[in-house]
This record gives C-alpha cells, sequence and structure tokens, in this order.
C-alpha cells in the first residue's frame, strides 16, 4: 500500500518594496516557496492562494495563479517574482497562502455478491419421454445424466444406434436407475480488501506583507525622498512615541536599511514597532536635499497625530568605544535631561555609558533644520549619538527603544 502523503512547506517573502509611487510604475515582489515534506519519493501537491488589496497582478507564472495545483519534488526551493502596479494611495496588502494536498492510504473489508457455477446431484427420477417408432415397433427416447440417447421400448429389439443403457419400460414412464447430475448457478457471498484514497486540502502556511503607495504627484522632492529614503510602514497603527529621524551618510550606503531591519526585528520581537524616517544625505546638507527631507517629514509626520507625546531623536553613529554608549545632546533643555536621567534608572550603568553632552554633540545644523521643519508639530527633538555596538547589535538597539515603550 502507498506511504501517506502528508504535505509541508513554507512560503517566504524574500524582496519588496515597503513605500512605492503612485505613478504607473511597476514593482516585483520576490517569493520562496519550499516543499518541506517527509515525502522523499512522491511529488507533492499544492496550490497558491493570494488576497490583495489596493493594487493588481500584472505578472505571475501561469502554474502559480490562484487555486492552480502544482507539484513540488522533495526538497524544492521554488523562487519566482509578482510584478504589480498599485491602484490607490494608502496601504497595500499581499496576503499568500500555501494549501497542499493531504493523501491517506487505507483497506477497508467489504462484501461482494458473485455467481459460481456448481454440480449438484439428484435423487433418481421419474419423467415422461418423446415417442418414437422403430421398426414399426412404438418405442420411447430419454436421456440418461450423460445425456446420451437411449431407444428404450416394451418389448426387447436390437438397437439401430449405439446407447450406453437400453432399458424396457412399461407404458410412458421410465425409471432411472442413476442420480441426475446439473449444473446449477448459485450466488454467494465473498469478503475482499478494497483499497481506499482520501484527499484532503490543508492549509500549510500563510504570510502577509503590507507597502505603502504615495502620491507624489508632480512633487520631484518628495519622488526624491521616496526614491532614496525610507518610511516606517503602517503608520497609523503605531503606537511607541518614540520617532527617530536618521540620515546616514551616502559614504554609508549599507546602513540606509538599518532602522527599517531593527524594527522589523523589535515587532517580530514584541509586536511594538516606532515610527523612523531616514535619508541619504552628502557631507554638507544641499538645497535639495534640505527640500526631500522637508517633503518626506511634512507628509508622513502628520500621520502619527493619534500619539499623545512625541519625542523625535536625530540619530547619529560614533565608532566603537569600550562599552556601548548613548550620548544625549543637551540644548539646554529640560526634556533632554529628563530623558537622560530615565535611561540612568532603567538601563544598566556597568554595562552603557549613559553621556549628556552639552558641546560636541548638541544643536548643529541639521538639528536646526528639523526644529525649523517641525515647527508646527508638538514635538521635542533631541540629537541622540550611539556607539558602533548598536548598529552591529540589534538587541541593544531595541533595549533602548524598549525604554520609551513602557
Amino acid at each position: 500500500m502507498p506511504k501517506n502523503i502528508v504535505p509541508a512547506g513554507s512560503v517566504n517573502f524574500k524582496e519588496f518594496p515597503e513605500k512605492i509611487l503612485l505613478q504607473g510604475k511597476k514593482y516585483p515582489i520576490q517569493i520562496l516557496l519550499k516543499n518541506e515534506s517527509e515525502n522523499k519519493d512522491t511529488p507533492v501537491d499544492y496550490y497558491l492562494k493570494y488576497r490583495i488589496n489596493g493594487f493588481k497582478i500584472l505578472e505571475l507564472p501561469s502554474n502559480l495563479k490562484s487555486e492552480v495545483w502544482f507539484s513540488m519534488p522533495y526538497g524544492l526551493e521554488y523562487p519566482f517574482n509578482i510584478t504589480f502596479e498599485p491602484t490607490i494611495e494608502g496601504p497595500l496588502q499581499l496576503e499568500l497562502s500555501l494549501y497542499g494536498k493531504k493523501v491517506t492510504f487505507s483497506k477497508i473489508e467489504k462484501t461482494r455478491k458473485i455467481e459460481v457455477e456448481v454440480e449438484k446431484k439428484f435423487g433418481p427420477e421419474t419423467s415422461k419421454v418423446p415417442v418414437l417408432l422403430l421398426n414399426d415397433i412404438r418405442c420411447k427416447v430419454c436421456k440418461n445424466f450423460k445425456e446420451t440417447i437411449c431407444i428404450v421400448t416394451s418389448t426387447p429389439v436390437e438397437p439401430t444406434f449405439k446407447c450406453e443403457k437400453f432399458l424396457l419400460i412399461d407404458g410412458m414412464k421410465l425409471e432411472s436407475e442413476f442420480p441426475i447430475i446439473k449444473k446449477v448457478i448459485e450466488v454467494r457471498e465473498e469478503k475482499y480488501l478494497e483499497e481506499k484514497i482520501d484527499t484532503e486540502e490543508i492549509l500549510i502556511d500563510s504570510k502577509a506583507i503590507y507597502m505603502e503607495a504615495i502620491n507624489a504627484g508632480q512633487s520631484t522632492n518628495l519622488e526624491n525622498f521616496m526614491t532614496l529614503g525610507d518610511v516606517s510602514s503602517n503608520i497609523e497603527q503605531i503606537k511607541a512615541s518614540t520617532i527617530i529621524f536618521y540620515f546616514p551618510s551616502v559614504i554609508r550606503s549599507e546602513y540606509q536599511n538599518l532602522l527599517r531591519t531593527i524594527n522589523k526585528n523589535m515587532f517580530e520581537t514584541t509586536g511594538e514597532s516606532f515610527f523612523y524616517l531616514n535619508y541619504p544625505l552628502t557631507q554638507n546638507l544641499s538645497e535639495s536635499e534640505f527640500n526631500s527631507i522637508k517633503e518626506g517629514i511634512n507628509k508622513f509626520l502628520p500621520r502619527i497625530k493619534h500619539l499623545d507625546s512625541k519625542l523625535i531623536f536625530n540619530l547619529d553613529f560614533i565608532p566603537k568605544s569600550e562599552k556601548p554608549t548613548i550620548i544625549l545632546g543637551n540644548d539646554k533643555d529640560e526634556k533632554a535631561q529628563e530623558i537622560y536621567y530615565i535611561l540612568l534608572n532603567e538601563l544598566d550603568n556597568v554595562k552603557y555609558d549613559i553621556i549628556l553632552d552639552s558641546n560636541i554633540f548638541n544643536g548643529g545644523l541639521l538639528f536646526e533644520k528639523l526644529n525649523e521643519i517641525c515647527s508646527k508639530e508638538d514635538v521635542d527633538i533631541i540629537n541622540l549619538v550611539l556607539s558602533d555596538h548598536f548598529r552591529e547589535d540589534y538587541s541593544l538597539f531595541m533595549d533602548l527603544l524598549n525604554v520609551f515603550s513602557k
């Protein structure tokens, strides 16, 4: 009997844009499917089910369309791309569910009726036979149990053809001296095992991603911000009042996705996320860069108006020192001093160096520009400088953020 097929597998989103422009452009999503079933010798049948909101799919492999069955051999990893185009401004969602066909083999006992030909023996019987004239003598013809024709008469006569039995009878009746054997059909019951195959569709894995389409209109500055920068997703659902602005140097482009990665890890670990905004800058803040940052902040910062208080950290990094270091720029602001004492109370002073600085890391051109942009918002802006320990160890960064989510 074949081995039962129990489907197992996973669906994962490898690459996708979190923020996109609503300008009739096409965007790719990279997806990876994997067969994780233990059936090494038998391919497993799967199908995908898509649930989309806010965009339309333009390109998709024909064998991976919604609810179309396909097979994957054991251990296969299958990458594929979806190309889509946003149709609305705002949140976009794609939920992808992987279903598999579970096959169970079994045998059940059943009963059926069959016809069987058998020979049955019957006792001596008396029967009438046809009449035949032979040599002008009235004769009778009968059949014996072997169905051989016999000639029988009331007086002895010499048979004119071969006969195995020659019997004298009186009148019209013949008494056979042999039992009668006949072939008859009998109906009997027979038990047998029938193979049963049960199939069931089961949900194996389901993943969802959230993106956002932004209508930049005719604004080149906002388009530049969306093309080069990054901002949190699901802004309206953010509960943490901590906001981080990060403007890394274009020279250190490998850190441009830092906040996205930390935010994702924090959400997967604690279910909480924070608002961040980052944009790469040259060494000197140019006018075009300032305008792009300004439009990005004005576009997204008002969307967290549901938060009662807003604390913005203007983030930067310094090389590693002996211990993970946290430096707050003190611009004679009571808020910076308040945050300083909160960190002293909440974090391990042996593990961290926590510094309140009024000289090197205080103020600055970018700090002044951010205050100018956010002047209409009820926010406090503080320079936050961290050692590279926090950039290399995400757990340190999340420990710091968790202080403000309590």
